[in-house]
């Protein structure tokens, strides 16, 4: 092999290497380190979307399913009508076993008290990727990667001093 050929295969990979290092941040499916997150207020992020489209975020709110929407919501008190959708990203859903954050959340909708959040209210903050669009329902969506500080409270569940918190793992 000629010194020529061994100098453009060595430029292409590592221009190859610093290529994967600079999309790194943008790989689908990459676990977003917490301090790369911006903690956003509910209220805030229902009423500005437009500012947090598409960017890495943390918040505390309360989970809801309603019947007539279907799937589950994000609300606070300050802005209960401002609803942000809570999508879970087919991989968690199929196997929560893998996400006990996921899980105990699922546990706390399905399994503790009445089944969805009738009767009980369930708030955690919780972080993924949110987006918004202005032609699409929902139009404000919080894709989730994890659930921290999980709280349960309400008839047939146990009271706020015996919540169940459970650490992100992503």
């Amino acid at each position: 092999m000629s010194v020529e050929r061994c100098d453009v295969q060595s430029y292409s990979v590592s221009l190859g290497i610093f290529m994967l290092i600079l999309a790194g941040p943008f790989l689908p499916g990459r676990a977003v380190p917490a301090q790369e997150r911006q903690d956003v207020d509910i209220c805030e992020l229902a009423t500005h979307p437009d500012q947090f489209n598409k960017k890495q975020i943390r918040v505390r709110a309360q989970v809801q399913t309603i019947v007539l929407e279907g799937g589950m919501w994000l609300v606070g008190d300050a802005c209960p009508r401002e609803l942000v959708s809570l999508d879970v990203p087919e991989a968690i859903r199929r196997h929560p076993e893998q996400h006990p954050d996921y899980a105990a959340l699922e546990d706390a909708i399905l399994k503790k008290g009445n089944l969805g959040t009738s009767g009980k209210t369930i708030t955690a903050t919780f972080s993924g990727k949110f987006t918004y669009s202005h032609h699409k329902r929902p139009k404000r969506s919080l894709i989730l990667e994890g659930v921290e500080n999980l709280e349960t409270s309400g008839i047939g569940t146990q009271n706020k001093d015996d919540a169940v918190s459970t650490p992100t793992t992503h």
